[in-house]
């Protein structure tokens, strides 16, 4: 049951943050990144002990409870009022997770976060900062994001794994094209090595 709340609140963070005209929304925590402690290989990745895993669990759990009944009424909110929840529901869980983690499984699941964003981890003010995007890359990287997110929804619907991959490596071509070589050297620095998530 929890399990399949995360993965509902993290995808709806995504959505929300994609049909909102602020960009605020991405944080510097990463957008849904949190949730993705709830998968068994990134636990192991990232050495969480059982106590630790047994706190993120409890507390994650109370968090979700306070915002009970505004979530199960998410698909009536306007876009904007959608975001604002779903940033509050990120905001106090990256507390939580914070407390938890050490500094280094930290970094270490900011890393696999970004990896797991792909071209929408562009959109995270740290990483646009880090990397000195400009206004007319955001824009074409902006387009981007949009058309993959069509696709993905696409193929979510599809339920096409296949498609989607598809979709994640297009996307990533069109980012690399978007980049100077300097920016795609540091992204890769940002993202640390390549890890494969493996479904619990």
């Amino acid at each position: 049951m929890i399990r399949t709340t995360f993965g509902l609140v993290a995808t709806l963070v995504v959505i929300a943050v994609l049909v909102s005209a602020t960009p605020a929304q991405f944080t510097g925590q990463g957008v849904g990144g949190q949730f993705l402690l709830f998968n068994k290989s990134v636990q192991d990745e990232l050495k969480l002990t059982p106590d630790q895993i047994t706190k993120l669990r409890a507390d994650a759990e109370t968090a979700l409870g306070t915002f009970k009944d505004q979530l199960g009424k998410i698909r009536d909110l306007e876009p904007q009022a959608r975001a604002r929840l779903l940033t509050s529901v990120t905001d106090k869980t990256n507390r939580i997770v914070t407390a938890v983690l050490d500094k280094e499984q930290i970094q270490r699941l900011r890393q696999i976060d970004l990896q797991q964003r792909g071209p929408l981890a562009l959109y995270d003010e740290e990483v646009r900062k880090g990397l000195n995007i400009t206004e007319a890359q955001l824009g074409k990287l902006k387009a981007v994001a949009d058309a993959t997110f069509q696709d993905l929804q696409k193929a979510h619907e599809a339920k096409d794994e296949k498609q989607m991959d598809a979709a994640c490596r297009a996307a990533i071509e069109k980012v690399n094209e978007i980049l100077t070589e300097e920016q795609r050297r540091t992204y890769k620095e940002m993202i640390g090595r390549p890890f494969t998530i493996r479904m619990n």
